[in-house]
């Protein structure tokens, strides 16, 4: 927001302020001076949104405009303080602001600030975010409170200024990932901002979404405190929190207020995401009862004719019963409840890229969830942490960049997501659930897919139909004919067609390679995949008046490794044949949509006009193609008529999900696959005309595992 439109807002509030103001209606013809514009009223007045309004003769007179432009918020009429919010005017017909040289006071008002407003009500709010509050992230936070304060008014007609603080990283404190704490001026506007929290659905701000709204009495950080414990941390735990504030700036003499404050935030980020232990906090009681309880026994001894003798015996007992209570909420019965496979996807983070994994139907109330994962980076002591259930609920919460991710959450009894930012590479993944506090190791859930790398490339780009026309992959459909090099014909120029879309992603934040170079022509052009797909280099130049239409010398590897200097394989409409150009920069950049095209004939296609395989990820593209044979022999089942990529369900295809799963199973519990022996199997069947179905590849593939 500039300063003119600052100015005018603040301004508006103001006006709309005075607007609602009573102070009787006068009969009599104002005498008034100029008209201001709120830019030069807000300069005259010197006020800042609150105001004290007094009857003056030489005070301000407003003239209503637009009702369209005035929101009015729950403040309380009759106040010396007086808040309004008003909303811009887009049609220029707003409030109008006099001068008032009137003899009487009846219509004009004098505006004073209000006095400083002492915030001394503490309350926590519960949000469930896309992506996890980091107090770190200053900017992100300032952003964040601005939303907040919008939220209240657009959402609960509640207007902040004057009622609440918190619209800052100076005035937010964030507790963890998903909660932070502010002030407002006393308990009542609490209760307002919880009635609305229930009855508004879906009290929405910044991709979050407000789970609960709670007063502190005395503001007691039961989390901190338990942080506090030095038994919280594993001497692990000390490693990775002292990674962590690696990354925090140190105070030093010369730091100023402002900069310490920004680095205490960051240290106590750092061992919040680092301790071993949950703290939330169970409250038990133990009572103590004690009950006397009398017992009367009559005894009739030996009677004779001389006497009769009768003896009564009283006997007290103290019976001692100690009963223990823990107040925790309702639970299911099961110490490990069954939860559905959680759904994986990445998203752009502020420090990365970021994977949220949602359960649907999420665990019971009273237990807590658990997920976590480990990267392709070779680290031995995450490599079991999802085949291994005391490896998995042992692991500390928090995150390695590069290695693995652990994150503890209570259940909400709904369908759940959970976050973790800051993440680079292949990650796989799963999630648990168990009764809080019971230290049971229950089992562990792959997610769908198991493991998350985009591996695509951007919607926009495009690829040659048999009929010439460009294509976007976006709206390429099933049994289109695209250009590629046909396996069939010797690795020469031809047309497959696309059978399916391997991996499909809509609404994501992808990071994705741009490989730069110039063409034939002189003209800058590129090529743009994900980090993880292969495109081919080729071994040495080829000319344009080669004339080559087969595939040269080289390899396909990844679009992450190429280098300043390598060579792509370009195809040239105008001749029909193909020649290589060298690449002269590599940038970043984030996409929205990504789609991975699966062809039939060898898998490639020409993406961009640049020589690329359909595959992705694991070591070899030949590999990768001789285990989807079934789904690039076959048309796709799950469609009756041609499909574009934009209509295809997000994720992984299912028949590759379960591949990845068997591969991973196996990786998890050490065993080794045959890769040659397996690939040479398929091989020799797709030789002669075999055509695989899935099942039939599903029963094969485990024969090469031991």
């Amino acid at each position: 927001m500039d300063g003119s439109l600052g100015a005018r807002m603040a301004a508006f509030v103001v006006a709309a302020a005075l607007l609602v103001a009573s102070f009787g209606v006068s009969d009599a013809i104002l005498d008034l001076g100029d008209e201001l514009t709120l830019e030069d009223f807000l300069a005259d007045a010197g006020i800042d949104g609150c105001v004290m309004l007094t009857p003056s003769s030489t005070g301000y007179h407003f003239e209503k405009g637009q009702a369209s432009g005035l929101s009015r918020s729950r403040c309380t009429l009759g106040g010396a303080c007086q808040c309004r919010q008003f909303e811009a005017c887009d049609n220029g017909d707003c409030l109008k602001v006099y001068r008032c040289n009137d003899t009487e006071s009846n219509g004009c008002v004098a505006v004073s600030s209000c006095a400083q407003t002492t915030f001394d009500t503490t309350f926590e709010v519960t949000v469930d975010c896309r992506e996890p509050l980091d107090e770190r992230d200053e900017d992100g936070i300032d952003f964040f409170g601005m939303r907040w304060k919008q939220a209240l008014a657009e959402d609960c007609n509640i207007g902040r200024v004057c009622r609440y603080n918190g619209d800052t990283a100076a005035t937010i404190e964030v507790i963890n990932g998903t909660t932070f704490r502010t002030t407002t001026l006393n308990p009542a506007h609490v209760q307002l901002l919880q009635a609305c929290a229930m009855t508004v659905d879906r009290f929405r701000f910044n991709f979050c979404s407000v789970t609960g709204i709670v007063e502190e009495d005395g503001v007691r950080d039961a989390f901190g405190d338990c942080l506090s414990t030095t038994d919280h941390f594993s001497v692990f735990a000390f490693v990775q929190m002292g990674i962590c504030l690696a990354d925090c700036d140190d105070i030093t003499p010369t730091t100023t207020h402002a900069e310490a404050q920004r680095s205490l935030r960051c240290f106590r980020f750092c061992a919040y995401g680092s301790a071993d232990m949950d703290c939330d906090v169970d409250f038990t009681t133990t009572t103590t009862t004690t009950t006397t309880t009398t017992t009367t026994t009559t005894t009739t001894t030996t009677t004779t004719t001389t006497t009769t003798t009768t003896t009564t015996t009283t006997t007290t007992t103290m019976t001692t019963t100690t009963t223990t209570t823990t107040t925790t909420a309702q639970v299911s019965n099961s110490t490990c409840p069954t939860i559905s496979t959680p759904v994986a996807s990445l998203f752009a983070a502020g420090y990365g890229n970021g994977l949220q994994l949602t359960i649907d139907g999420g665990a019971p109330v009273g237990t807590e969830i658990k997920c976590a994962g480990y990267s392709d980076e070779p680290d031995n002591q995450y490599a079991n942490i999802l085949d291994n259930a005391t490896a998995f609920w042992s692991v500390s919460t928090g995150y390695s960049r590069y290695i693995y991710f652990a994150i503890l959450q209570d259940a909400t009894g709904a369908t759940q997501t959970l976050y973790t930012a800051d993440i680079d590479g292949t990650f796989t993944h799963g999630c648990s659930a168990r009764l809080k506090n019971s230290g049971a190791d229950c089992p562990v859930v792959l997610s769908d897919p198991t493991s998350t790398s985009p591996t695509c490339f951007p919607g926009w780009a495009e690829v040659i139909l048999e009929s010439g026309e460009r294509v976007q992959l976006r709206n390429l459909k099933t049994g289109d004919r695209v250009l590629c090099l046909q396996a069939s014909a010797g690795n020469a120029l031809g047309y497959c067609e696309l059978k399916t879309f391997q991996h499909v992603e809509l609404n994501g934040t992808t990071t994705s390679v741009e490989l730069h170079y110039t063409d034939k022509d002189g003209n800058p052009a590129l090529m743009s995949a994900t980090p993880d797909h292969f495109v081919f280099r080729a071994d040495e130049d080829v000319h344009i008046a080669d004339g080559l239409t087969v595939q040269p010398a080289g390899e396909f590897i990844f679009t992450g490794e190429f280098a300043v200097g390598d060579r792509l394989l370009r195809y040239d409409a105008d001749l029909g044949v193909v020649y290589t150009v060298t690449i002269t920069s590599i940038t970043s950049t984030i996409e929205p949509d990504y789609y991975t095209p699966l062809t039939d004939d060898g898998s490639t296609l020409f993406v961009e006009d640049v020589f690329a395989s359909s595959f992705a990820i694991l070591e070899s593209p030949d590999v990768i193609r001789l285990v989807l044979a079934p789904i690039w022999q076959n048309d796709d089942a799950r469609f009756t008529e041609p499909t574009a990529g934009k209509d295809f369900p997000e994720g992984l295809h299912p028949f590759t999900t379960q591949l990845y799963s068997i591969f991973l199973a196996a990786e998890m519990s050490g065993q080794t696959i045959d890769v040659e022996g397996m690939a040479t199997a398929i091989a020799q069947q797709l030789a002669v005309g075999h055509v695989f179905t899935q099942q039939e590849m599903l029963q094969l593939i485990p024969n090469y595992i031991s």
